[in-house]
């Protein structure tokens, strides 16, 4: 075996990888090495590349930091890449970063898939930053997620965490974090924003720890989809916790699971839902819910509550109701948008005995909104036709006005008036709305670091009296947050988990 060293000081260096794609490594002190070692009777070409001090790698959105970096060549491509003992890396355009040991990354021969390697590094503890109004969540806050685990895969299109842990807060003593046995992240484009974005997240065997005690909580795998489903998996969504004037305390809980049909991208979801009254009855309700392109549809059966004209509630059962509805669309490019949808289903109101088919359609008219400032106004038209077994036709018209002013995330308010005509006759008397004409108050407050309150006023202008009168208080610790809300009107009290700063 023989080697020629050649050293040389602050080389910045731009290496071919497979495919046309480019490494660039710049460090205080560069080392290429040529070694020929007999193979088999023959003399075989071995060539790596070293670099010291300051050093850091980039190819594609991915930066890497190091005091050392090695690079060995499969001819004149880059076949491997070494970096540590201590790493930092940073990609995703920058909303992903974690510091590691001995990161190793393995690129592909020019004759294999274009742009695809695979990486693996040991002792990670980084952080990733999120938006959920980026995949369509009505929240405007940024998340920083930390996780640690002690092995991390890393490919083109997915990572894979071993024993990993998540908290949105301090990882060394978070109030609430989750870990499992292993985590894969699926990693793609965004189709909208066009940047490289966790897409969906699967895992298996979740435990939970609040405040220091761990709970088993999910033996079997889950599945969470952030813009398509494309896998099978189970989600679980907090429960809703309230207790009510007349039906006392009460738990709702769903499950999910996610299906796939091949050829298509998107699965329908079954939906398992459980109002549950332990000193009354419970309603549970299966729905299976599902999307192909624009258009979207649903079957539902079992039981339900349903609220009649005064505001008592009328358990429900459908055998079953199916929807099918074409998606919002922009119509021409106007910022209106337009939704139709059509259903039929046989109802069952279990407290009158009303017993009968009903089918109908929906039209749905929405302006995206006007924006001045930190001000945001949208309005919507909703015209419904319903028609019943015995010859009878029900029909409402509702127009709404909606005032936004937000002053993120410290303070804001939501003003909005809606209008209701109707006309026709309808033998249940759930589908008969119980308010005309109402002006509503939406108001949020974040009174320090750990504390929020709000209202949630409705005036229903025809009665001249509250539809409802909500207040809440909100404690926001580093991962999650609980409000408590209590409505005078109806008399009834909630509690509401969510993440931290989107007040309830």
């Amino acid at each position: 075996m023989v080697a020629w060293p050649v050293i040389l000081l602050a080389q910045e260096t731009n290496l071919l990888l497979p495919q046309g794609d480019r490494l660039s490594v710049q460090g205080d002190e560069f080392t290429f090495e040529q070694e020929y070692e007999e193979i088999d009777g023959e003399l075989v070409l071995r060539e790596r590349a070293l670099w010291d001090g300051n050093v850091t790698a980039s190819f594609g959105d991915i930066l890497v930091e190091t005091e050392h970096i090695e690079a060995l060549f499969d001819g004149e491509q880059v076949s491997r890449l070494e970096a540590g003992p201590e790493v930092i890396v940073t990609g995703m355009d920058g909303k992903a970063r974690f510091e590691c040991h001995d990161m190793v990354i393995d690129f592909p021969k020019a004759e294999e898939e274009a742009g695809v390697y695979s990486g693996v590094c040991t002792d990670v503890r980084g952080s990733y930053t999120v938006s959920p109004a980026e995949f369509g969540y009505g929240i405007t806050e940024t998340y920083e997620v930390n996780f640690t685990t002690d092995v991390m895969w890393l490919g083109t299109d997915s990572a894979i965490l071993k024993r990993p842990c998540l908290s949105l807060g301090d990882l060394d003593n978070p109030d609430l974090a989750f870990d499992s046995r292993e985590i894969k992240f699926d990693v793609g484009t965004h189709p909208l924003t066009g940047n490289r974005e966790i897409l969906r997240a699967a895992t298996s065997n979740v435990s939970v720890t609040i405040f220091g005690n761990r709970i088993n909580l999910v033996p079997f795998p889950l599945r969470r989809s952030f813009l398509r489903i494309t896998e099978p998996g189970f989600t679980f969504p907090l429960p809703e916790i309230g207790v009510e004037k007349d039906a006392g305390f009460h738990i709702a809980q769903s499950v999910a699971y996610d299906f796939v049909l091949d050829p298509f991208e998107v699965g329908p979801q079954l939906i398992f839902e459980l109002d549950l009254f332990p000193w009354d009855r419970s309603y549970p309700e299966l729905r299976l819910e599902g999307d192909l392109g624009d258009y979207s549809g649903e079957i539902r059966t079992g039981y339900r509550r349903e609220e009649n004209w005064d505001g008592y509630t009328v358990p429900t059962r459908a055998e079953p109701e199916i929807t099918f509805r074409r998606d919002m669309a922009a119509i021409g490019d106007s910022p209106f948008g337009f939704q139709l949808s059509g259903f039929w289903g046989h109802l069952r109101d279990m407290t009158t005995g009303t017993d009968l088919d009903r089918w109908g359609y929906s039209a749905i008219i929405e302006h995206s909104g006007i924006k001045f400032d930190d001000f945001s106004l949208t309005g919507s038209l909703v015209y419904l036709d319903k028609f019943y077994e015995r010859g009878h036709n029900y029909s409402t018209l509702e127009s709404g006005l909606r005032l936004r002013y937000m002053d993120s995330p410290h303070w804001g308010a939501t003003l909005t008036y809606s209008h209701l005509s109707d006309w026709g006759r309808t033998p249940f008397r759930f589908d008969i709305p119980g308010v005309r004409e109402v002006i509503g108050l939406r108001q949020q407050t974040r009174i320090s670091r750990r504390w929020g309150a709000g209202i949630d006023w409705a005036w229903d202008l025809l009665e001249d009296d509250f539809e409802h009168q909500e207040y809440h208080m909100t404690y926001i610790l580093d991962s999650f947050q609980v409000s408590f809300g209590w409505d005078i009107k109806d008399e009834t009290a909630s509690i509401f988990f969510g993440l931290p700063g989107s007040l309830k």
